[in-house]
């Protein structure tokens, strides 16, 4: 009887391989950056640049979510396949604005507090070659230092921190 209790057991640790592409719905662009975890939500992974992710699940796994800011969540049902090709829809509607925050995301309606928002009418202008160096100096609350003496090294950019007043 223990013999197969702990064969049983192993059987359940074993794992399968999830790979798969994110594109958009509108534009079949491959997307970076999307989110894809377990239903548990205890595994998890990114999607490259070139929309492809790899993901190491239990058997027993089902279910994956994918989210992205902006973006419908998309549940993608595994029933034994390994290789899932998922398709993004954009949310629409002007009042689903979404806000990014330092612990998540929130509907901009939702937002209580100080919110900034920086519009990319002439962004692309700015003589810089990464995005951190062209918002620096343009949205109040947001301070950005290049503190490393080394070229390319990122900047330490820090948002309503140490001149906030309650800074912690």
């Amino acid at each position: 009887m223990v013999p197969l209790f702990m064969l049983y057991q192993v059987a359940l640790a074993q794992k399968k391989l999830i790979t798969g592409k994110v594109t958009d719905s509108q534009t079949g662009a491959a997307m970076s950056g999307v989110s894809v975890l377990t239903e548990n939500k205890k595994i998890g992974t990114a999607s490259k640049a070139d929309g492809t992710f790899t993901l190491s699940v239990d058997q027993a796994t089902t279910t994956l979510i994918l989210t992205y800011i902006g973006y419908s969540p998309q549940l993608e049902q595994l029933d034994g396949i390994t290789s899932v090709n998922v398709s993004m829809n954009i949310v629409s509607g002007a009042d689903n604005e979404v806000v990014v925050v330092g612990y998540g995301t929130r509907k901009k309606s939702s937002i209580t507090g100080a919110v900034s928002k920086f519009k990319n009418e002439k962004l692309d202008e700015t003589p810089s070659g990464r995005l951190d160096q062209a918002l620096q100096g343009k949205i109040a609350g947001v301070r950005i230092q290049n503190i490393s003496p080394v070229a390319g090294a990122d900047p330490k950019v820090t948002i309503r921190g140490s001149t906030s007043i309650n800074a912690g």
